[in-house]
């Protein structure tokens, strides 16, 4: 069976290749139009970053799965290993957290900013935490859990990698400093600049990371669902995914306004995702059963 339809996936990767051939035309027009016209920079701001919260707890509580499974492990190097995976996911959600506030500037000092991202970074984590144990530890099948949890880790890591080797292959610089007085920088996406992102952060447009990360939501959540036993309902997995769709289509939307990405970025890196969950979600599984095997053993022992 499979959680995520081919003709779900051929839908939106469609309508994300429209997208992206209409960037490719008018990318600087539409920038020009929905970042300095709309008045929705601020909005784009706040919406974008909140929305991607959606996506930080079915991460954290992946990692904190796995730390639960290796921790059974009578091999120390498990124990370390699934330590390893939980102080690397909460790192990285700090991290992205407080890189992506320093947005918030118009209406947050850096000790405010600071506050805010310790208390949601410790919001996200403790709500993870009780899903990851409620989840490991009372009701399901923990062969099945596994399967959950390192697909949806495999699928964070492979967008993560795509997207930073994406971003400083071609350097791309964002809309809002082409608008702030360096248009004749505006690069057309098949124009890279290899590794010049490394010097400077501001040439990071092509993919967006957001996109990428939003567009996971809706997957996450049908994957976790699947581990109820009544959920079997072909209605319920449509719904749960066009939400996602929609809440990674606004992310997308809202981070044009915000002036930190062209149509091209945004409608690449939903592609990218979703191409990456439609076999993350239907293929990926299969591909672990043999380490889920290979760690039950080192439990057993």
């Amino acid at each position: 069976m499979k959680l995520i339809k081919t003709r779900d996936f051929l839908i939106i990767v469609c309508l994300g290749l429209v997208a992206f051939i209409l960037g490719c035309i008018f990318d600087k027009s539409v920038s020009e139009t929905l970042f300095l016209n709309s008045g929705l920079e601020d909005a784009g701001h706040i919406i974008s970053n909140y929305a991607l919260e959606f996506y930080f707890i079915p991460f954290i509580t992946s990692f904190f799965i796995c730390l639960f499974g290796f921790a059974k492990c009578k091999n120390k190097l498990f124990k370390i290993a699934g330590i390893i995976c939980a102080i690397i996911s909460v790192g990285l959600v700090a991290k992205f957290n407080y890189d992506q506030y320093k947005e918030f500037e118009f209406i947050y000092n850096e000790i405010f900013r600071l506050v805010h991202n310790i208390v949601l970074v410790s919001f996200n984590v403790i709500i993870s935490f009780v899903i990851a144990y409620f989840y490991f530890y009372k009701h399901y099948e923990l062969n099945k859990i596994f399967r959950v949890a390192i697909s949806c880790c495999a699928f964070a890591v492979v967008t993560l990698a795509v997207q930073t080797i994406l971003k400083y292959s071609f350097s791309r610089p964002r809309p809002f400093y082409i608008f702030g007085g360096h248009e004749d920088e505006f690069r057309n996406v098949w124009e890279a600049n290899f590794f010049a992102a490394f010097k400077d952060k501001t040439l990071s447009s092509f993919p967006s990371g957001h996109a990428m990360c939003t567009a996971g939501v809706g997957a996450f959540f049908i994957m976790y669902a699947t581990l109820f036993n009544n959920f079997n309902n072909d209605k319920c997995r449509l719904i749960i995914f066009y939400i996602g769709a929609f809440i990674a289509f606004c992310t997308a939307l809202f981070r044009i306004t915000a002036g930190m990405h062209f149509l091209t970025d945004v409608s690449m890196g939903l592609i990218i995702s979703y191409t990456s969950l439609y076999f993350g979600c239907n293929y990926y599984p299969n591909l672990f059963d043999k380490f889920i095997g290979f760690i039950n053993k080192e439990k057993n022992k």
